[in-house]
């Protein structure tokens, strides 16, 4: 049952009758709704509907629960690298830069010293 409803709020995102104010209500209140939008992230074929849409890119980079929990599955981010819409929703959107740079595990230092090189690992 909680696939039907992942994807009835799929359907609402490329509708645009769900904004990215709704889906951060419903993904942070709900612990259900987190995992069903999991599913969608984690789902190959999902995740290749949201990032081809730049009305639902926009709403799921829109909230910050959506991004970070998108920014977890490999077939979502691999879905963003391969779409236009995606990546320029994620590129205007300081929430989605923010999860993705989280996400990465890694802070870009601006000064190196020889022992410790140039990234140093995120706590």
């Amino acid at each position: 049952m909680s696939m039907v409803r992942a994807l009835r709020t799929l359907t609402a995102l490329e509708n645009g009758t769900l904004s990215g104010a709704q889906l951060e209500t419903q993904l942070s209140g709900s612990t259900a709704r987190r995992g069903e939008f999991a599913l969608l992230c984690a789902s190959e074929g999902a995740a290749k509907r949201m990032a081809a849409s730049a009305v639902t890119m926009a709403a799921v980079t829109a909230s910050a629960t959506a991004m970070a929990e998108f920014v977890k599955h490999t077939a979502a981010r691999m879905a963003a690298w391969g779409s236009d819409d995606a990546l320029i929703a994620i590129k205007a959107s300081a929430t989605a830069i923010s999860a993705c740079r989280a996400a990465g595990g890694y802070a870009v230092k601006s000064e190196t010293s020889p022992a410790s090189g140039l990234f140093d690992v995120a706590d």
